[in-house]
């Protein structure tokens, strides 16, 4: 019988077949509690006030980072500081990551361009809770 390759890694970690598709475990991660909330909404409403108290973005995915409580969680953040470092603006590393739906890219992007990021990630996250 042939495992789907998002199926693999399940089956050996576990050592039973999983029935989630890689949207689901995309699904799941992003919707497990940590701190009361979501993986998004945790990072947003951090990311919003961290940056509005000028503390830059290294620092904050960093410590964002260590308060992560899944492997998944810390990976996608070290990756984000990586881009991030490397000059990637936050709202492509955003998309990249599926962070945000589509449509509120623009938002974080004008808000990254304009100065207004912190008030534009609150914004954003309003609907995520």
């Amino acid at each position: 019988m042939r495992v789907a390759p998002a199926q693999i890694d399940a089956q050996n970690i576990y050592g039973k077949k999983s029935t989630k598709s890689l949207r689901q475990k995309i699904h799941d991660i992003f919707s497990l509690d940590l701190n009361g909330g979501s993986f998004r909404s945790f990072l947003f409403e951090n990311l919003a006030t961290m940056l509005a108290a000028d503390i830059d973005i290294s620092s904050i995915l960093t410590g964002l980072e260590k308060e992560a409580r899944t492997a998944n969680s810390k990976q996608i953040l070290r990756e984000m500081q990586v881009e991030i470092h490397n000059g990637t603006p936050i709202w492509k590393v955003m998309q990249r990551h599926k962070l945000v739906a589509p449509h509120h890219l623009s938002l974080i992007r004008v808000g990254e361009e304009s100065g207004n990021l912190p008030e534009n990630l609150q914004n954003v996250n309003c609907p995520i809770k």
